[in-house]
């Protein structure tokens, strides 16, 4: 009863106040699981930019349920077609919109940078080698993708497990060999805690919805100076940029990966560095915002022109 009250008051505040605003900047779509009223808003005018930062169309086009694929496995896509423009945070979602719209930009999730640089701590020991994670319950279970490669390399040489936001439910699959810290999430100490790692992981399944991740991860650990080992998904290789950061989809890459790291520290020090410069030029807020300024421009231009 409450999710129905609250889509009715969003769709009545479109409607009753769509005179008040320019242009409207809608996250992924209106109702989720519900239809859009594509049709209506375009009749009466309502304008509005679209942002996707996940392949949330996959939960329609590829969902489990039959229902849910015959009524749905096109919304997302008309909710391309009638936007403005589409704003996409990574290649694979670029690519999709692109079928479906000639404006579409693509503008990574990006970071404040000065935020990361006030806080950004050196990790001077070392001796002992970090690996890192951060994430939330939600994504803790991609985690478990590595945790035969975890303990492989631990076996042969020592090392420590940072988890920040880890789900604590999922504690014991992990083999109990594994020195695992659990460090629960803090929008203050996230930071310096993840500065605390020698290195930064990304694991992912190999699977439609995770192609459409945008790498945030990624970007918080280069900013932190951090070297990295991901699954090699096209937005985490474009992330990269050619700075010499690891790739590992299978348990003995990631034993190697983690051995390579290990074993040549300094090499990826200097590839953290290189981390930091791409982060401040292509994936922090400062270097993105005129794109986002330019795009409601562009948007309120066309506006204009239709009256």
């Amino acid at each position: 009863m409450k999710l129905a009250y609250a889509y009715l008051k969003r769709f009545l505040k479109i409607l009753l106040k769509r005179r008040d605003y320019d242009l409207i900047f809608l996250e992924k779509e209106f109702f989720p699981f519900m239809p859009d009223f594509i049709i209506l808003f375009k009749l009466l005018g309502i304008k509005y930019i679209v942002d996707y930062d996940d392949a949330i169309f996959h939960n329609y086009d590829k969902s489990r349920s039959k229902l849910v694929r015959f009524f749905f496995q096109n919304k997302i896509s008309n909710v391309i077609k009638n936007a403005e423009y589409v704003i996409c945070g990574s290649p694979y979602l670029t690519n999709f919109a692109m079928k479906y719209s000639k404006n579409v930009i693509e503008i990574p999730t990006s970071i404040n940078f000065q935020r990361y640089q006030q806080r950004r701590l050196v990790n001077s020991n070392k001796e002992k080698f970090v690996i890192g994670w951060i994430g939330s319950k939600t994504t803790s279970k991609h985690l478990l993708e590595i945790k035969d490669a975890l303990l492989d390399f631990f076996l042969e040489i020592e090392c420590e497990i940072h988890l920040i936001g880890f789900d604590e439910n999922l504690i014991n699959e992990f083999d109990k060999r594994i020195p695992v810290k659990l460090i629960k999430w803090n929008s203050e100490t996230e930071i310096e805690e993840m500065c605390k790692f020698s290195v930064g992981v990304m694991p992912l399944p190999e699977q439609s919805f995770e192609q459409g991740k945008c790498g945030f991860k990624l970007v918080q650990y280069m900013a932190c100076g951090l070297a990295t080992i991901s699954t090699p998904l096209e937005a985490n290789v474009k992330i990269d940029n050619g700075n010499g950061n690891l790739f590992a989809a299978k348990k003995e890459e990631w034993v190697d990966a983690f051995k390579e790291m290990y074993l040549n520290r300094e090499k990826y020090l200097e590839v953290g560095k290189k981390n930091i410069r791409t982060i401040k030029h292509l994936y922090s807020v400062e270097s993105n915002v005129e794109k986002y300024v330019d795009t409601f421009k562009k948007c309120l231009v066309s506006k204009r022109s239709d009256i």
